[in-house]
């Protein structure tokens, strides 16, 4: 993996997603917080893009091939 490459990957199956804002320098958060999450985001709109792009992935990679 490139360092500053990023790449999205996401589930086969519908899951919800946590949105855990940060504040500052610091993008931490509590793993317990969002350990259930397909998708880490700070913002609805981040969230709404990744979930987007999901859609799109899976209309040219359906999972029941």
């Amino acid at each position: 993996m490139e360092a500053g490459t990023e790449y999205l990957v996401f589930c086969y199956e519908e899951r919800q997603s946590v949105i855990m804002p940060t504040s500052g320098d610091s993008t931490y958060v509590l793993y317990k917080d969002v350990m259930d999450n397909e998708f880490f985001a700070a913002t609805e709109e981040t969230l709404q893009m990744m979930e987007a792009l999901k859609s799109q992935m899976l209309s040219l990679y359906p999972g029941d091939r």
